[in-house]
């Protein structure tokens, strides 16, 4: 079940658990322009089953009441694929979605190799709606420098200079090797989508050796970008606090990660104006 904090009302409830297990997640939330609010969250079996799909429900009384959910995309490509994204409101009745698809072949795996930390194979994809959800593009593939072991757990944020931003993870493969360095990077779009790179580093520590999971990203009105991780040094399995990091060039470099202080994994980062 999902509630939002404000007025804990469900946005999600299985409406039959006695038959079926239906797990709900990986929540995010859009006020449109008509006011109508958007909620996008992963349902599936369970954490990592094959049949996790994300869901949109739409709610036109702030949040009181909620429609039935429906699939972003039912079927994805025809093949076996759990997938999770995260949408953003583009102005009107236009929304992105963006987020990662793992490749299913064989459902008696798990997506994590708890042996190695490794992953199966996935693609980081993103997809444009044109009516508030009710039907969406084709899938666009982005290719990361980690190859297909990428998280991408972060919505599209929209910079003042219209360019489309989301930070963004690498994972070893399933047998535990790693294509490149571990790092946090962003993607970067300059033409709504059209093209993609991810030539930036936003997070890195010392030699490579502590993670930058599930990233969050926002713009403060100065126009620095500020990118908050999940960090952990995976040898040791030692989790630290929260990081931060902050770039003063519209995105092409960023400051030396610093410590929040705080203890914890997935945190996120909001701009309330000002700085």
């Amino acid at each position: 079940m999902i509630r939002f904090l404000e007025s804990a009302r469900p946005v999600y409830v299985n409406p039959l658990p006695q038959l079926k297990s239906r797990q709900c997640y990986f929540p995010s939330l859009i006020e449109l322009e008509d006011g109508a609010l958007l909620a996008s969250f992963t349902i599936g079996e369970a954490m990592e089953s094959v049949d996790c799909l994300t869901h949109l429900s739409r709610s036109e009384d702030g949040g009181r009441t909620w429609s039935r959910p429906w699939p972003i995309f039912p079927e994805f490509r025809g093949i076996p694929r759990s997938e999770t994204l995260k949408i953003t409101a583009l102005g009107g009745s236009r929304i992105a979605a963006l987020g990662y698809a793992f490749d299913r072949p064989d459902p008696s795996l798990p997506v994590g190799n708890p042996e190695t930390g490794g992953l199966l194979d996935d693609m980081v994809f993103w997809a444009v709606s044109e009516d508030a959800g009710r039907t969406w593009s084709e899938p666009g593939d982005i290719q990361c420098a980690w190859g297909p072991h990428v998280e991408a757990s972060a919505p599209l944020t929209v910079l003042q200079d219209g360019s489309w931003i989301a930070p963004i993870t690498g994972f070893p493969a399933w047998d535990g090797t790693m294509r490149a360095r571990n790092c946090g990077r962003v993607i970067r779009s300059f033409d709504l989508g059209k093209t993609w790179n991810d030539e930036t580093v936003c997070m890195a520590f010392p030699g490579d050796r502590i993670t930058c999971y599930e990233q969050r990203l926002c713009q403060l009105a100065s126009g620095a970008i500020v990118v908050i991780g999940w960090n952990e040094n995976p040898e040791g399995g030692r989790l630290l606090p929260n990081h931060f990091t902050a770039s003063f060039d519209n995105g092409l470099t960023f400051a030396a990660p610093r410590s929040t202080g705080i203890g914890g994994q997935t945190a996120s980062v909001c701009a309330l104006g000002g700085e």
